[in-house]
């Protein structure tokens, strides 16, 4: 019989899941904040970048997942 607590190790790994997601967003939010200035920023107005905001989401997921687990 095993003595691991499964549904708490279950819990963290949805946490750290979940976690990781939000930060992931936030860095994108934080990414295309000046995109909204009235001088367009510097990287051009939201909608130029809203079309590659799946590109930009996914890339954030990439750094933040390997990068936030020793912090965890």
């Amino acid at each position: 019989m095993s003595d691991l607590p499964w549904g708490r190790i279950a819990l963290a790994c949805m946490g750290y899941l979940a976690a990781v997601l939000i930060a992931a967003a936030v860095t994108v939010f934080v990414m295309m904040a000046p995109s909204t200035l009235p001088d367009d920023g510097a990287w051009g107005s939201i909608y130029a970048n809203s079309r590659q905001l799946v590109d930009i989401y996914s890339v954030g997921l990439a750094i933040t997942f390997p990068t936030a687990l020793p912090g965890f």
